[in-house]
């Protein structure tokens, strides 16, 4: 659904300091349209850090601008789904992702 990328930089549970010595760079990532919405609640949609993902993908994502993006694409997504009648599961992803390349966001291959 949208392209990401940061560092994979995991805080040590702890205390202070990262948990593993070197720092992992990663290349662009996509953050698909599923991660937003959470099993078994129908009608929500969810963004930032509370997406639906493993403990080592969120010390990438959990970045504020990568949070940013996410819920610009939540926002469209659910501003599409009032308009349409329709829940975020039963939304049109391919008409999603038109209308946001259409605006300049810049999208997965």
């Amino acid at each position: 659904m949208h392209k990401a990328l940061f560092i994979v930089d995991i805080h040590n549970p702890e205390g202070a300091g990262q948990a593993e010595e070197k720092i992992q760079y990663c290349q662009p990532y996509d953050l698909p349209y599923r991660c937003f919405l959470p099993k078994g609640i129908e009608g929500l949609m969810v963004a930032g850090r509370c997406i639906s993902g493993t403990h080592r993908a969120h010390a990438s994502y959990r970045v504020m601008s990568i949070c940013m993006a996410m819920g610009e694409a939540v926002g469209i997504a659910a501003a599409m789904s009032a308009q349409q009648s329709c829940t975020p599961r039963e939304l049109d992803v391919t008409a999603l992702q038109s209308l946001m390349s259409g605006i300049g966001i810049e999208l997965f291959d």
